[in-house]
């Protein structure tokens, strides 16, 4: 039990190593993309992962996650050799963003469907939301070194150019770990054939609580993954004030970056670690605290949009992303384990892609228009867009308390 939960955490580790991340807005506004463009590789990312999530939940579920992972991290390495070689050409970055997507569909939801399955072999599912956040917890380790490794490139290289490369090393790993994973011991495409298991998910997806569940977790995802890079932009801009050289610029921005998002991750990981007992310490239940913290999220993100639109300091705004990260974090184990206790064991890698593929529908339709907003009017602008569009549609997505 110990050496498995060991590699589900390793797992966690090693996907985050993601040397590119802190810097990926500034990896493609140095190649003299605009944030229109950027926002449009994004949503191309986006709305490819949007196409393959169902059929690859479904392959996930009724074929082999495990091989359904391996194909994913071998398409990310494509993926990430790709966007090195295309230098400033937006094309070949398209190519790679779209392989990025496909890599993307293959592995989200599944591996969280393999935790929560294995954990009910074991007669442990009661534990699922613990034992999610405790390997989350090691996933946001691998961010907090990733942050500080990256950095370090930047500050010692001057520029982004290797971030990419670096990140398929962990990856090339992450395909011999997965190759180790026990396999399910019930194995249910024996039993039923592949339609009879699409139309029984359809049958499970009637359940109006569990879509409200849906996309109450994907919209407030999907916010927070285009709101928490806002950041590098921020922090480049404070220090583009102070020095005029680029290479500077760029060797300052990295160290900082490299340094803020260490911290942040750190924090996180104590946050996801120990949200099951942040969470018990709360009275009210569970759905309760997934429908405040939606609303809380939206006030956090309208506040940076004022901070920024009357120049006052950008401390603010970078603080408000941080306490958005500890905000997520809570979340995050809850809102898996509320969506995967509604769901049928044999549906929930599909019911989880689905998740993430509403996730990257609504990630793609605000990168773009954020992107637009940004170029013709400042960051600002994003910020108040998604706000509002949270405060609006959130009455409708609450969840209701579970019988």
């Amino acid at each position: 039990m110990k050496n498995v939960i060991f590699k589900f955490s390793t797992y966690g580790f090693l996907k985050n190593l993601r040397f590119f991340e802190p810097f990926f807005y500034l990896y493609f506004l140095s190649k003299g993309f605009s944030y229109t463009k950027i926002g449009i590789l994004i949503s191309i990312r986006e709305m490819t992962s949007y196409i393959f999530e169902i059929p690859s939940g479904i392959f996930s579920d009724y074929y082999s996650p495990k091989k359904s992972l391996i194909l994913c991290f071998a398409l990310y390495i494509c993926s990430f050799f790709t966007i090195h070689s295309s230098q400033n050409i937006f094309y070949i970055s398209i190519i790679g963003m779209f392989l990025f997507g496909i890599a993307e569909a293959f592995r989200s939801g599944t591996h969280k469907a393999i935790i929560i399955n294995y954990l009910e072999e074991q007669g442990m599912l009661e534990k699922k939301h613990e034992i999610y956040g405790y390997t989350r917890s090691w996933a946001l380790l691998g961010s907090a070194l990733s942050a500080i490794i990256s950095g370090f490139l930047v500050f010692y290289t001057g520029n982004y150019n290797n971030l990419f490369i670096a990140s398929t090393i962990p990856y090339l790993m992450l395909i011999f770990l997965i190759s180790t994973y026990p396999n399910e011991k019930n194995n249910h495409k024996k039993k039923i054939s592949f339609k009879e298991h699409t139309f029984s998910l359809l049958k499970e997806l009637k359940n109006i609580n569990l879509i409200k569940g849906i996309l109450n977790t994907s919209i407030f995802e999907a916010d927070f993954k285009f709101t928490k890079d806002l950041i590098q932009p921020i922090i480049k801009a404070s220090i583009a004030v102070v020095f005029i050289n680029q290479l500077t610029i760029n060797k300052y921005t990295g160290a900082i970056l490299g340094c803020i998002y260490f911290f942040i991750y750190l924090i996180s990981c104590y946050f996801a670690r120990n949200s099951h007992k942040i969470l018990s310490k709360i009275n009210t239940n569970e759905e309760n605290i997934i429908n405040l913290s939606l609303s809380i999220f939206a006030v956090f993100t309208f506040i940076c949009g004022i901070t920024l639109y009357f120049n006052h300091s950008h401390i603010i705004p970078v603080i408000l992303l941080l306490l958005n990260f500890c905000l997520f974090n809570i979340r995050k184990p809850l809102g898996i384990s509320i969506i995967a206790s509604m769901t049928a064991k044999t549906h929930r890698a599909s019911v989880l892609s689905i998740e993430s593929q509403l996730k990257t529908l609504f990630l793609s339709f605000f990168a773009v228009i954020s992107g637009i907003l940004i170029d013709n009017y400042g960051l600002s602008f994003a910020f108040f867009f998604i706000s509002i569009t949270i405060l609006l549609i959130s009455p409708f997505i609450y969840i209701k308390k579970r019988p």
